[in-house]
C-alpha cells in the first residue's frame, strides 16, 4: 500500500522505484550508523542545555534563554524533554526528520523545473551528502530544519506563491539567523517581478 502510494506521487517507473527505495534505504543506514556518535557539540552544548530546560515550565522555556539558539528551535528542545528516550536520540531523529523533508522539496522542485531522473539523484544528493548526514545524524546539528524551509520557500517562489513561500522563509529566520544569507536573491526576485 505504502509503495504504490510512493509510485503514484513520485510517478517513477519500476526502474525508478527500485533506485528510489535503494537510495532511501542507504540514507536510512548511513543514518542508523551515526546515532551513537557523540560530538563535542552534544557533549558540551546541546545536551546540558537539554538538561536544563527539562527542569524549566514551558513558561520559563520560553521566558529564560538557554544556550545560543533562537527560541523556536529552544522550545522544540523543551519539548523534547517531555518525550520519552536520550536525548542524543530525539537531537538526531529530529534533524534526520527535516533532512528528508528537505530532500522531497528538492525532489519536488526539481521535478517541476526538469524531469523526475534529475529530480531522485537531486534527492539522493541531498540525502548522501556527508555534509548533510554528518550534520544532523553524527552531530545533531540543526542546521536542517532551517534549510528545509529555506528549500520550500524557493519552491513555493517559483510555483509564484509568495505569502506562502514568505511564510516559510520567516519559519527559516525563527529556526537560524543565517537564513539571512538568502534575502538578497529573494530581494532581487521582488525588485526584477514588480
Amino acid at each position: 500500500m505504502k509503495l504504490s502510494l510512493l509510485k503514484n506521487k513520485f510517478n517513477l517507473s519500476n526502474k525508478g522505484n527500485i533506485t528510489f527505495c535503494i537510495l532511501l534505504l542507504l540514507s536510512l543506514l548511513i543514518r542508523v550508523f551515526c546515532i551513537n556518535v557523540v560530538s563535542r557539540d552534544m557533549c558540551y552544548f546541546l545536551i546540558p542545555w537539554y538538561k536544563e530546560l527539562s527542569l524549566k515550565s514551558l513558561h520559563m522555556a520560553l521566558v529564560e534563554q538557554v544556550g545560543n539558539y533562537n527560541v523556536t528551535y529552544q522550545l522544540l528542545i523543551y519539548i523534547m524533554t517531555k518525550l520519552p528516550g536520550q536525548a542524543i536520540y530525539k537531537y538526531k531523529i529530529l534533524s534526520c526528520i527535516f533532512d528528508y523533508a528537505m530532500a522531497f522539496g528538492i525532489y519536488s522542485w526539481l521535478r517541476e523545473l526538469l524531469d523526475k531522473r534529475r529530480a531522485l539523484i537531486g534527492f539522493a544528493l541531498a540525502l548522501l551528502l556527508p555534509t548533510i548526514w554528518l550534520n544532523s545524524a553524527a552531530w545533531g546539528q540543526c542546521d536542517s530544519i532551517y534549510i528545509c524551509f529555506i528549500i520550500w520557500s524557493l519552491y513555493m517562489l517559483q510555483k509564484n506563491k509568495i505569502t506562502t513561500s514568505f511564510v516559510l522563509l520567516g519559519l527559516a529566520f525563527v529556526f537560524k539567523l543565517q537564513a539571512i544569507f538568502i534575502l538578497p536573491f529573494f530581494c532581487y526576485y521582488y525588485w526584477k517581478n514588480r
